[in-house]
This record gives structure tokens, sequence and C-alpha cells, in this order.
């Protein structure tokens, strides 16, 4: 993989992460001015044109960036890189509020900026060639599959926990939302691999229909589930609770599903690891500070 292909793919992905924070910011300013304890939540937004807009855009222009950054890239990379676009989500809500940045929300920024750089260097990229090759392994079907069965259990395991324990419904809605989103990235990559070269097996064809319609599903559950979550929550710190399993589960994509050794980093083969990890955790620590500005513009009524 070239270092062009390389850095258009990473551009794409950060524009993507730019795209879906401005839908979430329309979004969760129609859920806003919905009366409190609004009934057939879904039924209401899909009325309103603001929230379909930003539905719209979420799905189409940052799905359609994703998948071309994921064809470059691969799936390891692009969730972390998604999340520069929180700096927008941090930008867009001050605009809204016509206030400045708070000391911890400027911090907050700078510690993603700092994140995303770690994420970049780590160089975890997949390329769609190796993809295709993988997709007629065993092994590779064995793991894909294993990973959607766990992480689907344990969406289903926060829908089950979320009625004993109702104080923390939200929060284990938007964790719940965020696995679903972790298994839809995944299968993004092997779908384009398939599409972008001869399709030379029965399998390769069987599989098209099975992806499609787990990653148009899972995705959509998953939009579905946050919203309900903004009801019942602020969207900063549901958003950050979201991004934990999607920031954590590259490592297992690459490392396990994938089963891909650490690139070699300025010369030192295991240097991509520590990259990866200070990366996310830092992105993560960001997700939380940059809340405060969205946790005010969740009571704009």
């Amino acid at each position: 993989m070239s270092a062009e292909t390389y850095v258009i793919g990473v551009i794409l992905t950060i524009l993507a992460g730019v795209i879906v924070n401005l839908a979430t910011i329309m979004q969760k300013k129609v859920i806003n001015e919905l009366p409190k304890g609004e009934e057939k939540l879904m039924k209401t937004l899909v009325r309103e044109p603001m929230w379909l807009i930003g539905l719209i855009i979420q799905i189409g222009g940052t799905g359609i960036l994703t998948i071309v950054a994921q064809m470059l890239i691969g799936p390891a990379l692009v969730p972390g890189l998604l999340a520069a676009g929180l700096i927008v989500l941090a930008l867009g809500s001050v605009k809204i509020l016509n206030e400045s940045l708070k000391t911890s929300e400027i911090i907050g920024i700078i510690i993603l900026i700092i994140g995303i750089l770690f994420i970049g260097l780590s160089t975890l990229q997949i390329d769609s060639t190796d993809v295709n090759a993988l997709i007629l392994d065993i092994g590779f079907n064995i793991r894909i599959f294993t990973y959607t069965f766990i992480f689907i259990v344990g969406f289903i395991l926060c829908n089950i926990l979320r009625r004993k324990f109702e104080q923390y419904e939200p929060i284990l809605i938007a964790f719940g939302s965020g696995l679903l989103f972790s298994v839809g990235n995944l299968y993004i990559s092997p779908l384009m691999a398939i599409f972008t070269n001869p399709i030379d097996h029965p399998w390769k064809i069987a599989m098209i229909p099975i992806f499609i319609v787990l990653l148009i599903l899972l995705n959509a559950i998953a939009i579905i589930r946050i919203n309900v979550a903004f009801t019942g929550g602020k969207a900063s710190n549901l958003m950050a609770i979201q991004q934990v399993p999607i920031q954590i589960s590259p490592i297992f994509v690459y490392f396990v599903v994938f089963a891909l050794a650490p690139p070699v980093v300025f010369g030192i083969p295991f240097l991509s690891l520590p990259f990866l990890f200070v990366g996310i955790v830092l992105i993560i620590i960001s997700t939380f500070l940059l809340g405060t500005r969205q946790a005010q513009m969740d009571e704009i009524k």
C-alpha cells in the first residue's frame, strides 16, 4: 500500500467523522425540542425534516466515505480516526450556545488530536487484497462469525440488564449500540473486497447477501438505539460510552479476526502496539472532556 493511498484513506475517514457529528447535532437538537415523555419516538422523528436530513447525511455521506476509506486502509484504523469529528461536536454546540470553549474542552481537543496522531502512526492498515484472500479461509470465517456472535450477545445482555438496572438504562443502551456499530464496521471491508476483486468462488457470492443484510441491519438498529438513549441522558456522556467498544474493537479485528502481525513502525516491529493503545486511551479520555459542552447543548429546549 502506497503512502498516498494511506493518507487519502486517513483524510476520508476524518471527513466522515466530521459529517457524522454534524448529523448528530441535528438529530439531538430535534430530540431536545420534543415534549418530555414522547411516545412512539421513531414515528415522531421520521416526520421531522431536520432529523431526517441528519439521518440521510449520517447514512449516505458518512457511509460512502467510510466504505471508500476502508477499501484504502481497512477496518482497524477507521474507528479511531472517525473520532476526529468530536471536535465538530464541541465547536457546533458552542455555536448554538454562543459561548466560548472551556479549558477542559480545549484540553479535550488537544488530547483528541494527539490520540488521532498516535492511531495514525500505528499504521494498522489492512489491504483489500489480503482481505479478499482471507474470505475463503475457514479459520477467518469462524473468527469473524465468532466475533459477531460475541458482540451481538453483548448487545442482548445490555438490553436485559437495562430492565433490571433502570438507573443505568441510557448507558446500557448506548454501550449496546456501540457493540452493534463495532460489528457493522467490520463487514464493510470484506464486502468491498469481494466487489473490487474477481469473484472466483461460489462462497464469495453467498457471502454478499449475508454481509449486506448484517451491515444494514446492525447499523440501522444501532442508530435507532442511540436515539432512544438520547431521550434519557446527555448526548455527551452517551456518545462517550458508545465510543468505548467502537474504539477497543479494532484491536480484536486486526489481531484476532484478521490474525495479522503488527507492522514495523520506524524500524521497530512492535512499536505500533503502544501507539495504538495510547491513541485509544487518549480518544476515550477526550470524549468525556468534550462532553461538557455537549451536555449544555442537551439542556436547550
